[in-house]
């Protein structure tokens, strides 16, 4: 990610943070929009009858969600050197996590086909 002088990194990161924020951010917005929406809709539900419940993994993983979405709506001057060598990583867990909410909406969409 560094150009020939290695001086404009931030520059280069940048670029990288927007070009995903451009592939990623509407999608990772609409699964917190969904997940928000319905933890809000089941909290008034008697607990037997919550499908999704604020347990052990939604918590973190609201979280994960959060810190991602924070990630791609960072300023240019708020970059830091750290993030340079990480960028690429965070992209794939980005890629991982929304290739497993596809994978998960289309077998509930082959479920309730066959009922």
């Amino acid at each position: 990610m560094a150009n020939a002088s290695g001086s404009n990194w931030q520059e280069d990161v940048y670029q990288k943070i927007n070009s995903m924020k451009d592939i990623y951010l509407p999608a990772l917005h609409d699964i917190h929009k969904r997940f928000t929406t319905r933890l809000q809709q089941e909290q008034f539900l008697p607990e037997q009858q919550r499908k999704i419940t604020n347990d052990v993994k939604l918590g973190p993983f609201m979280t994960m969600l959060e810190r991602m979405i924070q990630l791609l709506s960072v300023s240019k001057s708020n970059i830091q050197p750290v993030l340079k060598d990480k960028v690429d990583g965070y992209e794939k867990t980005i890629a991982d996590l929304l290739n497993c909410h596809k994978q998960i909406l289309e077998k509930r969409g082959q479920s309730s086909q066959t009922k």
